[in-house]
């Protein structure tokens, strides 16, 4: 609820003691706004929920754990030795964020043997 100086489109009521036709009275009318009395407001203000004090609790999140990785999988080969071997290879890569796919692709075809080769999914 605010009060405003004004009526608009937006006004839902008008509380007002003026019988004697003014702007507000007109503006009122002419946009079909309901217009009371301060009486008749304090009987519909008693009727009217009060507004929340505190927000209700919010549940709490699921753990942060990763998720379990089936076996025989792993979640890739590890990001360091990756960024280690592509700079020895002279390839270009950022020193930290996510690996691309076709980077950690190319390292498992050239260490094929090593358990970090399984693919990740």
């Amino acid at each position: 609820m605010r009060v405003l100086n004004g009526v608009s489109g937006r006004t839902a009521l008008l509380v007002t003691e003026k019988v004697e036709p003014s702007r507000k009275n007109s503006d009122a009318e002419q946009l079909g706004t309901r217009t009371v009395r301060p009486y008749e407001f304090h009987v519909l203000l008693a009727h009217v929920q009060p507004a929340l004090t505190a927000s209700p609790p919010i549940p709490p999140r699921a753990t942060s754990e990763p998720a379990a990785i089936p076996p025989g999988r792993s979640r890739g080969p590890d990001a360091g030795r990756v960024r280690q071997w592509a700079l020895a290879q002279g390839l270009t890569v950022s020193a930290r964020g996510r690996l691309p796919a076709d980077l950690v692709t190319a390292y498992r075809i050239a260490h094929p043997g090593s358990s970090a080769s399984t693919t990740a999914s």
